[in-house]
């Protein structure tokens, strides 16, 4: 039986208003005032899921293997994926007008792929 199917690698987004954050109902989730990383605080988390849920990204997910919630967190400011990164695909770089909007842009297109891909 064929089937069809989308793949898309989602993380998350440190959204400037986070969704999952005003969806946690014992407060969990929240930005980290030097960071400004979304951080869960797992001895609140309930599990409950009501931020994965909220998020439109998908970038919050609950980890079956550790059974926690988890988002990226930007490994504390240093994220690994772009250090080590043999290509270069993923950059780091400070928050400017210029990659601001490159970030709204490109959560406009993510949107619109999740949405394509629901409807497969």
């Amino acid at each position: 039986m064929e089937q069809k199917g989308v793949a898309v690698q989602t993380f998350c987004q440190q959204c400037e208003d986070a969704a999952c954050i005003a969806a946690c109902p014992v407060a969990a989730i929240a930005k980290n005032g030097s960071s400004g990383t979304i951080e869960i605080d797992h001895e609140l988390c309930t599990l409950c899921e009501a931020c994965v849920t909220a998020c439109p990204f998908n970038g919050i997910n609950l980890d079956d293997k550790d059974g926690k919630i988890i988002a990226c967190d930007l490994c504390g400011g240093t994220p690994h994926c772009a250090e080590y990164c043999e290509t270069k695909a993923i950059v780091f770089s400070e928050k400017t007008p210029v990659t601001l909007q490159k970030k709204k842009d490109s959560l406009l297109e993510l949107g619109e792929l999740l949405r394509l891909a629901r409807e497969y």
